[in-house]
């Protein structure tokens, strides 16, 4: 089962390395990474801050916003 976290980034049972999944999104594709952790590394590559991180991540599980003002 995938997770999304963004619309091109997902959390699965994948061996995907965290750089490749970086440079799948740069180009244009869907990166997979397979734990919560990689996902994170994969987003601060990509210039998100934590806040924005854990943002996106309580909405993939939860459906729920954290914030309004974003």
């Amino acid at each position: 089962m995938k997770t999304w976290i963004t619309p091109s980034l997902a959390v699965a049972d994948f061996e995907e390395t965290v750089n490749h999944a970086f440079h799948q999104i740069k180009g244009g594709l869907t990166g997979v990474v397979s734990n919560l952790d990689e996902a994170r590394e994969v987003m601060s590559k990509l210039g998100m801050t934590e806040a924005e991180q854990d943002e996106r991540i309580h909405f993939a599980l939860t459906g729920e916003i954290l914030s309004g003002g974003r």
